[in-house]
């Protein structure tokens, strides 16, 4: 017999290696070449081969244990990425939904609460509602605005309620004239 360490951690190179001689009968921590053909299934012609076969078989598993950790990480590298770029693209595309819709710009915080795509969020019945009444209420407010920011408008419409009622109390000539006075101030004439 040879004088070979067939210990576990000399037959894979190490410590990690479930013991392969607890099925030793003798409880001796060596191998024979007749139980190494017998554990790993094949007929070698030597201890020395059976061993190198161990260790080749060993080494092919931790290389290949090694691309496939690689392989997973560039995985999830390119996963992360991918994330990346698909939130960019969804911001892009918000940004540019706003752009050609200015309209909806006040109403950003509204249309990202009812959907995360804004193109689908105005076409909900719910915030058409909202807009539709939001629209009426800014018209209402431009127009109540438009007379009574201009004080020259608000004295005429003043002066020409006052040639009204002369004119229905049966006074033509102080309405004329009030009418009159009515119309150069609001004209600054």
């Amino acid at each position: 017999m040879d004088n070979t360490d067939t210990t576990d951690g000399a037959l894979l190179g190490g410590d990690d290696v479930a013991s392969a001689s607890s099925s030793t009968a003798s409880g001796d921590a060596s191998l024979t070449l007749q139980e190494l053909n017998e554990h790993l299934g094949k007929q070698f012609p030597s201890k020395e081969s059976a061993l190198k076969a161990l260790k080749d078989t060993s080494a092919f598993a931790v290389a290949r244990e090694e691309k496939i950790a690689e392989k997973l990480r560039a995985e999830i590298l390119q996963n992360d990425r991918t994330a990346q770029l698909a939130a960019e693209v969804a911001a892009l595309r918000k940004q540019a939904f706003y752009d050609k819709n200015s309209q909806y710009a006040e109403y950003r915080d509204l249309l990202e609460k009812i959907d995360s795509d804004p193109s689908r969020a105005v076409e909900n019945p719910v915030f058409k509602a909202v807009y539709e009444k939001a629209q009426m209420g800014a018209e209402v407010q431009k127009s109540r605005t438009v007379l009574d920011s201009n004080p020259r408008i608000a004295v005429a419409k003043d002066s020409l309620s006052k040639a009204s009622e002369a004119f229905q109390g049966g006074n033509a000539s102080k309405g004329e004239a009030l009418a009159v006075n009515a119309v150069r101030e609001a004209f600054g004439l």
